[in-house]
């Protein structure tokens, strides 16, 4: 059996748990602007009326949440699934917009 040294491991990126240092940064790159009326209107071509309004009020209110996922834990136990739901139905939005505008 070889021993390999842990330097080894680490110059290979093998370790786990060890991030990868040359690893570009999930942070975001830029502000997005968001076009209210065109997210609307894309909650309503996507969802029951009373969910998107729901969905549209929530998605101002967590916007910020959108760029500091880690304040999710942050808030109450009750309020998490409904914050992930609303950054979800934005993530696609903005998605969708990137995708267009391409």
């Amino acid at each position: 059996m070889q021993i390999l040294k842990t330097t080894s491991f680490f110059k290979l990126g093998l370790l786990v748990g060890c991030p990868d240092l040359n690893q570009e940064s999930i942070e975001p790159k830029e502000v997005r602007i968001i076009d209210w009326e065109a997210y609307k209107q894309f909650l309503f071509s996507k969802y029951v009326k009373s969910y998107a309004l729901a969905l549209f009020e929530h998605s101002q209110k967590y916007l910020d949440l959108l760029e500091d996922a880690n304040g999710i834990q942050l808030t109450k136990p009750t309020a998490r699934n409904n914050i992930i739901n609303v950054l979800t139905a934005l993530s696609k939005y903005l998605g969708h917009t990137r995708i267009s505008s391409s």
